[in-house]
């Protein structure tokens, strides 16, 4: 199993004075990076769902949200369903306040800033897509009676990317303005395959294809520029991972440079892995549990904010 070791820095600041000087306060000292952290769910064996997170540092791993699903994190910022129906929202130390009750929310994503919420709300006859800030207030930017699912800001803020069912049949991704508007078709798949859960770093919009091979569903990691253009094909993990059907879920960007996902390869449950945007062939499982996880975020760089 790889091993990865995440090398957080520390920052210090210094200040000096002399007999002759007059006497000031020291600068704050501000936000110091203490450790990286694993956010993520996990489903036990008895389902019981909830949001944890482990600490690179020590090992262990914290509940911070009971009976919650679906976390996202940005800027140490947590965003999360409660109980199937309360979009929620906390700091990593556990402190958090529910903004908003729907229908059957899912999907909720953070801005870069942490200050808005993008998810997506089915109710009896179409699915919403609504931003909410973090005093609860919601705007519904788009509305249809085909399925939607999981959006993601970029990493300006000014777009959206989501999926969401064509007329074929097939997930297929798409662009809105964060304000709102009319989408913006950015990749169609073949038909019998989908593209889903995708992940925008400052250069691509990365997302999974999903298809079945051989009776099983096997996912690559694919990717188009911002205007859907110079579609790549990145990974043929039927060859690489020798094993027709891999799968993977809940792509995400943890910076620039790495993503994260969730893959049942090799395990009768789902692990989390790490793979690397300049070279795919660099795949790395970070967590080894008889526990289902899913919907990871990487901090890297966690601050104590408490």
């Amino acid at each position: 199993m790889n091993k990865i070791v995440i090398l957080c820095t520390m920052v210090c600041l210094f200040g000096a004075c002399t007999k002759d000087q007059p006497i000031v306060d020291e600068p704050d000292p501000g936000r110091v990076p203490t450790d990286s952290l694993l956010v993520y769910q996990s489903d036990n064996a008895s389902s019981n769902r909830g949001i944890f997170s482990k600490s690179f540092t020590t090992g262990d791993s914290v509940l911070l949200v009971a009976n919650s699903t679906m976390p996202y994190v940005a800027n140490q910022r947590l965003t999360y369903i409660k109980a199937g129906k309360t979009v929620g929202y906390a700091k990593l130390n556990g402190v958090s306040k529910f903004l908003i009750d729907l229908t059957a929310p899912a999907d909720p994503c953070l801005s870069i800033d942490a200050r808005l919420i993008c998810v997506v709300d089915k109710t009896a006859d179409a699915y919403r897509l609504l931003v909410v800030d973090t005093l609860g207030n919601s705007t519904t930017l788009y509305q249809s009676t085909a399925e939607i699912k999981q959006p993601e800001f970029s990493t300006d803020g000014i777009s959206i990317y989501f999926s969401q069912k064509n007329s074929n049949g097939n997930f297929a991704v798409f662009k809105i303005a964060s304000t709102g508007g009319t989408p913006v078709l950015l990749a169609t798949p073949d038909t019998g395959a989908h593209y889903t859960d995708c992940a925008a770093t400052a250069y691509r919009l990365y997302f999974l294809q999903s298809r079945e091979i051989s009776g099983k569903l096997s996912t690559e990691i694919c990717s188009v520029n911002f205007d859907g253009g110079d579609f790549q094909k990145h990974t043929d993990h039927t060859l690489n991972w020798s094993k027709a059907g891999m799968k993977m879920e809940n792509l995400r960007k943890v910076n620039n440079s790495t993503l994260i996902f969730v893959s049942d390869y090799g395990s009768n449950n789902k692990d989390i892995y790490l793979t690397k945007t300049d070279n795919f062939s660099f795949i790395s499982r970070i967590t080894n549990t008889t526990a289902n996880e899913s919907y990871p975020s990487l901090i890297p760089a966690f601050v104590k904010d408490f």
